[in-house]
């Protein structure tokens, strides 16, 4: 399939900068669909993992485990994963695929903000 990745998709986040193209000019994360894993896909599992763990049975997000660098990186990558389910909803490309979009759902990730973050609203 086509590459998920798309150019000029804003400001990357800071522990995505230290990604160099590779031989081909390609970036990691422009091989997000193939089954060699780039350092884009290691970085995201690696999240996905940590976020796991602070997913609530309801869907809140609980940070207070989390040092301060493991919070802003938790909470970067939520952002951006929900950046992407928007971006994917909207029929643009981005870089949430099939299958982190199962795994997420699978892990009771909210993909709407609405509530998410707020200990007090209401659902």
């Amino acid at each position: 399939g086509a590459p998920d990745s798309a150019p000029g998709n804003g400001p990357r986040r800071v522990e995505l900068e230290s990604q160099a193209p590779g031989g081909d000019g390609k970036m990691p994360n422009d091989d997000a669909g193939d089954e060699k894993m780039g350092t884009y896909d290691r970085k995201w599992h690696e999240n996905f993992g940590m976020l796991r763990a602070i997913i609530g049975p309801d869907g809140s997000l609980d940070y207070s485990s989390l040092d301060v660098e493991g919070q802003r990186r938790m909470r970067n990558f939520v952002k951006e994963q929900r950046r992407c389910f928007r971006r994917r909803t909207n029929g643009e490309r981005s870089s949430l695929t099939d299958d982190r979009h199962g795994l997420l759902a699978g892990a009771n990730f909210r993909f709407d903000a609405r509530g998410a973050t707020s200990r007090t609203a209401g659902t």
